[in-house]
C-alpha cells in the first residue's frame, strides 16, 4: 500500500488508504477528489471544480458529479464558445446533493454574460450533480464548480 511515492525526475504523490489524493506536476500540483476547508468553528466546506474541455455542440448534454455526503451549497456553471472565451455566460444555482436520487437545483441566483450576449444553456439535477445542456448554437466548453457544505 502506497503512503508517499516519489518518482525520480517526476512527481511526488500522496495517498490515503492507497488512493492517490495529491500529486506535484511540472506546473504546480494536482488535487484528486474534493478539497475541504474548515471554518474557525470547525465546520467544513467543500469545493470541487470540474472542467470539461471536450468540445460539445448545440443541443448536447454533459453531466458533472461531485462526491456524496453533503447537505448542499451552490453550483456555478460557466459556458464559453470554443475559440472565443470572451463569449460566455456564468450562472449560479443553489443545489442539494442526494445519494439516492437526482440533485435538486434551485432557482438561478445570478447570471453574468460576457461579450456577444453570452451563451445559452439549461441545467437540471442528476445523480450527485448536474446535467448541462448546450442550447447556444455554438460549440462550447463548460466549467462547473460545486461549493458545498461538509
Amino acid at each position: 500500500e502506497f503512503l508517499i511515492k516519489a518518482v525520480e525526475n517526476g512527481a511526488v504523490e500522496l495517498y490515503h488508504d492507497n488512493s492517490k489524493k495529491f500529486e506535484t506536476t511540472s506546473v504546480g500540483n494536482q488535487l484528486i477528489g474534493q478539497t475541504r476547508f474548515a471554518t474557525s468553528g470547525g465546520s467544513f466546506r467543500g469545493i470541487t471544480e470540474v472542467l470539461d474541455s471536450t468540445n460539445h455542440g448545440d443541443g448536447s448534454n454533459l453531466s458533472f458529479q461531485t462526491i456524496n455526503g453533503h447537505t448542499g451549497g451552490t453550483v456555478t456553471i460557466t459556458m464559453a464558445v470554443v475559440g472565443n472565451a470572451a463569449i460566455k455566460t456564468t450562472k449560479q444555482f443553489p443545489i442539494m446533493i442526494n445519494s439516492t436520487a437526482n440533485a435538486t437545483v434551485g432557482s438561478e441566483l445570478f447570471s453574468v454574460n460576457g461579450s456577444g450576449g453570452g451563451r445559452s444553456f439549461s441545467v437540471s439535477g442528476s445523480a450527485q450533480g448536474v446535467t448541462v445542456t448546450n442550447n447556444s448554437g455554438a460549440t462550447c466548453t463548460t466549467v462547473v464548480r460545486f461549493d458545498l457544505t461538509g
